[in-house]
């Protein structure tokens, strides 16, 4: 195994805490020697993770109130377990992606081959892994590092919270698969680690809370999720019973399932060969599911990056070249506000805002709009404009 010098400047708790918890994890001694005067430790990668929380205090305790800085021995810890669960390992290009990721710091390509020949002095066993692209990339062997990792009580809350967050969108068989993952992350702490956590964990759930946004919220069984992502690891072609909203009628639809969509409703997406188009179906429309012995090719080219990159919400329909304006007293909140990835947004010499889209989904964009009452007008296409107003129009008759 190998071994690296870390230095501590007098730190005499650090030290011992150091020892004590690499002794009882690797149950062997650090050797201890004088340099400058200064104590120095020789150990394992595994005891960089203690480099780092010594770093933390440090900077919080830091006189001057300076920020905390990243040492490099977090980098290198954040690297070697993502090497480690990486099934390809990691390129150059993914090294500098996750360091700018975590830490929000670019790096240059000298750089990223810096942090490489570190992992390897570390961790001789590093190999270069086969791929289908030119790009190499390294890989760290199962089990490298598994006695380095541990778990925060910030990273357990957060799977709470997004279990929370799922089930406040009605995606439950996601929020299902989620707690069966905390439960098994936990199951493999230590148990003095998991009592210890516990209260941190608690209070740090109860201390975010969702708000409730108005959706159509109607319940699905499991099962036909299940059974769904079934016949899409396997391209089976699927039947369901299906029931349309607003009718009393249930249909029998073979398709090719594809994958599901979450959004203002929550649907599964396949390729109908009846319509000769991919179509979404509502989940809570779904009756029953049977998989078929027909199996189907997938589209190579289908992503669903690209099936959803024009949608403004959950209908797809033809895009429209969109262009609106809001006055000047949104203008601030405007230029924050995220519409859609295909925005263009400029202010104008009087204040007001321009804003274009390229999207599909024009009943969808005009309930949107409404919210925004009399400080946004649209200016094209005609359609749309037509639309909006006999939206308005009808609204206005109700009272």
């Amino acid at each position: 195994m190998y071994a690296f010098s870390l230095l501590f400047k007098g730190e005499t708790l650090e030290f011992e805490l150091a020892k004590n918890w690499f002794y009882s994890t690797n149950n062997i001694l650090p050797q201890q020697y004088d340099i400058y005067g200064h104590s120095v430790v020789v150990f394992l990668f595994q005891c960089w993770y203690i480099d780092c929380q010594i770093e933390l205090r440090r900077q919080r305790t830091n006189e001057n109130g300076g920020n905390m800085r990243l040492t490099k021995a977090q980098q290198l810890i954040t690297l070697a377990i993502a090497m480690q669960a990486s099934r390809q390992g990691l390129s150059l290009n993914d090294i500098a992606m996750i360091i700018n990721d975590r830490y929000g710091e670019q790096i240059v390509r000298r750089t990223a081959e810096r942090l490489r020949d570190a992992l390897s002095e570390l961790f001789p066993k590093m190999y270069v892994t086969e791929s289908n692209d030119t790009l190499k990339r390294w890989k760290l062997p199962y089990n490298t590092i598994d006695g380095s990792i541990e778990f925060t009580a910030e990273e357990l809350a957060s799977i709470d919270n997004a279990i929370h967050q799922l089930e406040s969108m009605n995606i439950s068989s996601n929020a299902y698969l989620l707690k069966n993952l905390r439960d098994k992350l936990q199951a493999k702490m230590k148990h003095e680690d998991s009592i210890r956590l516990s209260p941190d964990i608690e209070a740090l759930t109860k201390a975010e809370g969702i708000a409730f946004s108005p959706k159509p919220y109607k319940s699905y069984d499991i099962n036909i999720i299940s059974n769904l992502r079934t016949a899409i690891l396997a391209t089976k072609k699927v039947r369901i019973n299906y029931q349309r909203r607003g009718s009393e009628t249930i249909s029998s639809i073979k398709i090719e399932p594809y994958g599901f969509l979450y959004g203002s409703d929550n649907y599964l997406v396949g390729y109908w060969r009846y319509k000769s188009d991919y179509r979404h179906f509502a989940l809570s429309g779904i009756k029953k599911v049977e998989i078929l012995d027909d199996y189907y090719d997938q589209d190579e080219d289908f992503s669903f990056k690209d099936y959803t990159k024009d949608m403004f919400g959950s209908f797809r329909e033809e895009p429209l070249k969109v262009k609106f304006e809001f006055c000047k007293d949104v203008a601030e909140k405007v230029k924050d506000f995220i519409f859609h990835p295909s925005q263009t947004i400029k202010e104008q010499e009087d204040g007001t805002v321009l804003v274009e889209l390229y999207v599909s989904g024009s009943l969808e964009l005009c309930w949107h709009l409404f919210k925004w009452g009399n400080t946004v007008k649209i200016l094209s296409p005609a359609k749309l404009k037509k639309q909006y107003c006999q939206m308005i129009k009808d609204v206005a008759e109700l009272y």
